[in-house]
């Protein structure tokens, strides 16, 4: 596993010229825009830098942004710091379970009779990007390959429902595709088994802000320090019996089908990488 960091949010109009002059010298390739008005970096987290970047941000007052769905940064007083593990797939194979992270945000838009609706030439480039999506309303949909996966194997409390996506014109210069050619690309998958709630160490906060207690009903998410994406942590003796090598669950978080996280038993996300499966892992936490 390596582990990265992004600074980013830092506005030279919002800043001391002497403080964006300081971060140019340190990293020149962190100034963005052809009006090069804007300071961003992605850097190694032993890059000696990083550090330097850091306290040179801290003596101008800033510091790292609360990290939290809804809440807008304070340019003045804050910049965005988020932490990237990158795990490989050696260490992913030493885990029990693990999190199927939906890595493409759907753009859809809603007719009247609230069907999710979308461009079929959009449709088509997802399909050559990923395999997991995430609708606006927060259900995961994954692609007939995975689908089909999940059936072979077969993951016996993995449910499928076809989206009910309807065609989506934009201005009309574009050529239509037809849309009984990807009606059955695109799944809703949910599960008829739930995980227990999360260990008391998860820092569940909701759309606001505010924290929670696991087991929370509605719009939740994960802090944890910087990390760009916390990770689900269990206790070990909630877990009964554990969950089947086979078997896809969801949390308990979440309200009904929506803003649910998808875990998976080990031998689910062997079958993906052996498949070759365009999706993003990351480990769920058991412990003792």
């Amino acid at each position: 596993m390596k582990q990265r960091v992004t600074i980013e949010s830092i506005l030279r109009a919002h800043v001391d010229p002497q403080i964006f002059s300081a971060l140019e010298k340190i990293c020149p390739e962190g100034v963005r825009g052809d009006a090069k008005q804007s300071f961003g970096i992605t850097l190694e987290s032993a890059d000696p830098r990083l550090s330097r970047i850091e306290e040179t941000l801290k003596s101008a007052g800033l510091s790292p942004k609360k990290r939290y769905a809804g809440r807008r940064i304070s340019r003045e007083s804050e910049y965005s710091r988020i932490v990237h593990k990158e795990y490989f797939e050696t260490d992913l194979r030493s885990f029990e379970l693990l999190e199927l992270v939906p890595s493409r945000l759907i753009n859809v838009v809603y007719t009247e009779a609230s069907l999710p609706c979308l461009d079929a030439g959009e449709l088509t480039q997802l399909q050559r990007e990923t395999d997991v999506l995430v609708l606006p309303n927060g259900e995961i949909a994954i692609s007939k390959r995975i689908k089909d996966l999940l059936e072979r194997v077969p993951s016996p409390n993995a449910i499928f429902d076809n989206l009910g996506l309807s065609q989506c014109y934009d201005d009309g210069d574009r050529e239509a595709l037809e849309w009984e050619d990807f009606l059955d690309q695109w799944w809703r998958l949910s599960s008829s088994a739930i995980m227990p709630p999360l260990s008391s160490v998860c820092d569940i906060v909701d759309q606001d802000g505010q924290s929670r207690s696991p087991g929370f009903k509605g719009q939740w998410y994960l802090r944890d320090g910087d990390l760009g994406r916390p990770e689900l942590v269990y206790q070990r003796d909630s877990i009964a019996g554990g969950i089947e090598a086979t078997d896809v669950a969801l949390t308990l978080e979440g309200d009904e089908a929506l803003f649910k996280r998808i875990v998976v038993g080990q031998h689910i996300y062997e079958r993906c990488i052996d498949a070759a499966v365009k999706a993003e892992w990351i480990p769920v936490h058991i412990r003792d």
